[in-house]
């Protein structure tokens, strides 16, 4: 499904850009027969494991029927509905990926660059969608509490507790690989589909701002061009431990180790990616974020 949604915007930008020639005709076409890809690559995870989950007998059909999940289900249709007219129509989805370690300034030039573009464009803070899908009461809330364990991972109210959870992840590779086995599907999911909606439907340029950008290639491949925010180690500990001062060093030196480094992170962007150098003041990076928001009005003739 990922390849399917990478395989229909590049085959968009191919024909937008290279294949001018083809008839119109003859870009329907393709588009139509990458259009499947799409739409199954932006239904949101929990859709999906609940239609397997009614396949495999375990889940009533009747769950699918209540209020709540009709409802749902017509806003999602309408959603790739949506997505796939535009697509279809020519819309090419226009997506800036800006990734980089924990206190690197990513999140900072994210909103600089997406402030920049004003009203063209839309920020996906990944923080912030994988708060909303751990919410008490959600798939992804439960999943998480049965792996590791209410009492290690929540609060006295039944709340994952980011504390709690980053103690038992961030010392043990295993653990970390559970969670992020749990969780990077479910909200590169919902990151896809709200790019699939503000980019192909509302015509936005989607700032995707996403430590784990990389992690799975499908995302990175969306997005052109691909900010890597890098920063001098000793740098980003302080920030981090003046960030959050009960961390400890040690605590702050095994958050920072865990993640990939700058170097893995530029591989890994390839041709799109761009290194941005964040050792200095608040005010040059957002002199930097005018520099990459003016870049990107130009490229994408905004």
């Amino acid at each position: 499904a990922i390849a399917g949604a990478v395989a229909g915007c590049l085959v968009a930008g191919f024909l937008d850009r290279r294949l001018a020639h083809v008839s119109a005709a003859a870009q329907l076409a393709l588009r139509g027969a990458a259009m499947g890809g799409i739409a199954v690559a932006i239904a949101p995870a929990s859709t999906r494991a609940t239609v397997a989950a009614v396949f495999q007998g375990s889940a009533p059909l009747q769950s699918l029927m209540s209020m709540e999940g009709i409802a749902f289900a017509a806003r999602e249709t309408a959603v790739v509905i949506a997505a796939g007219a535009a697509f279809l129509l020519g819309q090419r989805l226009n997506a800036v990926g800006v990734t980089g370690g924990i206190s690197s300034g990513k999140s900072a030039l994210s909103a600089a660059i997406t402030d920049q573009l004003g009203e063209r464009a839309v920020l996906l803070d990944a923080d912030e969608i994988s708060h909303r899908l751990q919410r008490p009461g959600t798939p992804l809330h439960d999943r998480i509490v049965r792996e590791f364990g209410e009492e290690h991972v929540c609060d006295g109210k039944g709340r994952l507790d980011r504390r709690k959870l980053g103690l038992v992840v961030f010392g043990d590779a295993g653990s970390r690989r559970r969670l992020n086995a749990l969780t990077h599907p479910a909200i590169g999911a919902e990151i896809a589909r709200l790019a699939a909606w503000h980019g192909l439907v509302l015509g936005k340029v989607v700032v995707i701002d996403a430590a784990l950008l990389l992690a799975s290639p499908a995302l990175g491949w969306l997005c052109w061009p691909i900010l890597v925010v890098t920063c001098d180690p000793a740098e980003q500990r302080r920030r981090l431990e003046a960030r959050d001062p009960d961390l400890g060093p040690d605590a702050a030196a095994a958050r920072i180790a865990a993640q990939p480094s700058a170097a893995e992170l530029l591989s890994r962007a390839g041709w799109a990616g761009r290194r941005i150098c964040n050792d200095g003041s608040v005010d040059a990076l957002r002199r930097r974020a005018a520099q990459e928001g003016a870049a990107i009005i130009a490229a994408l003739g905004i």
